[in-house]
């Protein structure tokens, strides 16, 4: 019915034939990973400017077709945010999106659709053109804008189709946010973007070159702005791109997580971290992301213009993350070959009196979390996978075929993990790798701790080492909330438990808070227990803490049962005796999987 009264109106125009509001516009433009939300989030924090961030969608079959669509949804949705979660769930994905991404400029369901509607009789129902969907962005940003007094609108613009958007928009400009590629790269792995490392290099390149075609065309229209230079010098950054549109620099600019930016308030995936504000933590990432490898193949394909732009080569010597040896893996491989005493059937074995529905399943994580109580008994499985992350990603994909999921616990002493070089971790490839890996199957990764043996052995800061380990697996991906104690030798010898480096672990049983004294042959280390609390590191539980009513272990290469085997404290989800926990602890490297 609308689609005839706009035909009834006659307007039958040729293709993209748009009239358009010619508010001058803004258009922050890059690759992914590269700071193009950043940037928009910094430009909307300006008084005369109004950004759209990912505005723009893919083709849909009309405007009749899209208000059609919402209408159908709106009698369920208080927002366009809930009409956009609620089309996603019927199918219309992108619309869904698109939807919602309005949301953020303030738009009320009502105001959206008359804008849609009203767009239609200049323009017509037709969306099958990059021209007629950017008119319509024109309509839906100019609404907010006005309201706003804004005097510049924009969004983030990823394709590289500029003159299109120039010819639409005279009166616009660009600014492409360039980054380190081999940060681009990281971060890409690091948000599981599934981009290879050829393809990541080739979209960097082609990027820049394309944008810097259309800068030598329209050089009063066009910056190019490096992430590295935004972040530690923002002031400079920005000034320079307001003085190119005509507008002055204004301090909410430079504290724009405090200001009005409408993605700050939003459901954003980036929404957290731009409320730290310009944070140059990710500045050189992949020194410590990034193997030597991964590195050279960045800069083989990026070289010429990372160095028109002022990106050094590597000094491969100071990468944080390797490669493990061929012939140290080889050699390894080998000598665990020779640990195996049980098999995939006894695994079974050890399983099947839990399995089938009488047990529920649980992670440690999650027997420690503050949910319902429990109506059943409860099976939590705990894997130290020590030195053989092999044969664990084995189990893990058993246990994957099986609906079972369990608890890995990664050692930061084990040989695949790292090296500790000066107080710092040099981590291996196939450390991040398993981590991901396992936890895409859906267990959970647990940091399993010789922290304090560690600090008595090579006078590392226990403290620093840990932000450090956990702050490297969140940056990746990998969430940890627990620790699972490590039976160090010189445990035995001092007579302590890795766990009492947290003050909520570390009671009487051996001395309390005390001062541990170690003589390493060339000086004597002190180390202090129980001064730290877990939550201090966003650290919930250590894996001992629960009572296990029955508990079967495989420590020492022996498989035996045990009973009621001691916690620290009460799991909240377990009231009294009614529900009875059973724990399964294994050792990967005594398992031929």
């Amino acid at each position: 019915m609308f689609a005839q009264f706009i035909k009834r109106l006659g307007f039958h125009k040729s293709k993209d034939t748009v009239s358009i509001d010619r508010t001058p516009m803004l258009f922050p433009c890059g690759v992914s990973r590269s700071g193009t939300t950043l940037l928009s989030a910094a430009l909307d924090a300006h008084s005369r400017v109004c950004m759209g961030y990912e505005l723009l969608f893919k083709e849909q079959p009309g405007i009749q077709y899209m208000v059609d669509q919402v209408r159908s949804v709106q009698p369920d949705a208080t927002n366009l945010k809930k009409a956009g979660s609620l089309l996603r769930q019927s199918g219309q994905v992108e619309l869904g999106k698109w939807v919602s991404r309005c949301h953020r400029l303030g738009l009320g369901i009502d105001e959206f659709l008359n804008v849609l509607e009203k767009h239609a009789v200049s323009n017509g129902d037709r969306l099958d053109s990059l021209s007629l969907r950017l008119a319509l962005l024109s309509s839906v940003l100019n609404e907010p804008g006005v309201r706003n007094g804004a005097s510049h609108l924009g969004f983030k613009v990823t394709d590289t189709a500029y003159e299109t958007y120039l010819a639409l928009y005279p009166n616009s400009y660009f600014v492409y946010i360039v980054r380190d590629p081999r940060d681009v790269y990281a971060s890409l792995m690091a948000a599981d973007f599934g981009v290879g490392l050829r393809a990541a290099a080739q979209r960097w390149v082609k990027g820049i070159e394309a944008f810097q075609a259309f800068q030598a065309q329209h050089p009063d229209q066009c910056r190019i702005l490096r992430y590295e230079d935004l972040v530690q010098d923002p002031g400079a950054a920005l000034s320079e791109v307001f003085g190119m549109v005509g507008l002055e620099m204004e301090e909410t600019v430079l504290a724009f997580q405090d200001s009005k930016a409408r993605i700050l308030d939003s459901s954003h995936p980036n929404a957290a971290n731009l409320k730290k504000g310009f944070f140059g933590n990710s500045v050189g990432r992949y020194v410590r992301d990034l193997t030597r490898s991964e590195v050279q193949g960045i800069e083989s394909r990026c070289g010429e213009l990372m160095h028109a732009l002022s990106y050094s080569a590597a000094d491969l010597d100071s990468l944080l993350t390797y490669d493990i040896p061929a012939d140290e893996f080889k050699a390894k491989q080998k000598w665990l070959s020779n640990k195996r005493k049980y098999w995939p059937e006894d695994y079974e074995e050890l399983l099947a009196p839990y399995l089938g529905g009488a047990y529920e399943l649980m992670t440690l994580q999650e027997l420690y979390s503050d949910g319902p109580k429990l109506e059943k008994d409860v099976l939590v499985i705990r894997h130290d996978v020590d030195h053989d992350h092999v044969t664990a990603r084995k189990i893990a994909e058993w246990e994957h075929k099986r609906g079972i999921r369990a608890t890995y616990c990664l050692l930061h002493t084990a040989w695949y993990y790292g090296k500790l070089v000066d107080g710092k971790m040099r981590h291996t490839s196939d450390l991040i790798e398993t981590a991901r890996y396992l936890s895409s199957l859906g267990h959970e990764i647990n940091f399993h701790n010789n922290l304090v043996a560690t600090a008595l052995k090579h006078a590392a800061d226990p403290v620093a080492l840990l932000k450090q380990e956990l702050a490297y697996f969140r940056e990746n991906g990998v969430e940890i909330k627990g620790t699972s104690t490590h039976g160090d030798g010189l445990c035995r010898t001092l007579n302590f438990r890795n766990w009492e480096l947290f003050a909520e672990c570390c009671d009487e049983r051996f001395g309390g808070p005390r001062t541990l004294a170690y003589d390493s042959g060339d000086r004597i280390l002190e180390m202090s227990l129980g001064k730290h609390s877990m939550r201090d590191f966003g650290l919930e539980y250590e894996a001992y803490d629960a009572l296990r009513n029955i508990y079967h272990t495989d420590s020492g290469g022996n498989l035996r049962v045990r009973k009621n085997a001691r916690g620290r404290r009460a799991i909240k989800r377990v009231a009294g005796t009614e529900c009875q926990v059973v724990g399964v602890l294994t050792h990967p490297i005594w398992w031929g999987f």
